[in-house]
């Protein structure tokens, strides 16, 4: 029987980490391992502090957010849904874009 995840009432990130090149090595409960690329999203109001390196190197999380900078006020941050349904969307289209005949 397959489990369904209750994104509001579980911490479903157990790690995280910075990677160069902009990018983010998330580690979740199940045991899978993500990696986020956020260059492409570096240009937006809400992610454009990332570009800071140092800032990026900052994440951590408290299960549910990746927080970057230092608390209670932190410079950006964002839930794990928002993380993988990213990740997802992105796989989406490169799954779309394959699947398109040549022209």
């Amino acid at each position: 029987m397959v489990q369904e995840w209750m994104w509001d009432e579980e911490n479903v990130i157990t790690g995280v980490s910075a990677l160069p090149g902009h990018r983010l090595r998330i580690e979740l409960r199940t045991g899978s391992v993500l990696e986020l690329h956020m260059a492409n999203r570096l240009d937006s109001a809400r992610y454009y502090p990332l570009r800071d390196e140092e800032l990026m190197r900052s994440v951590t999380t408290d299960g549910s957010y990746l927080r970057f900078g230092k608390g209670p006020d932190f410079a950006v941050q964002f839930s794990a849904r928002m993380a993988v349904s990213r990740l997802f969307m992105v796989l989406a289209r490169r799954v779309a874009a394959a699947a398109r005949p040549m022209a």
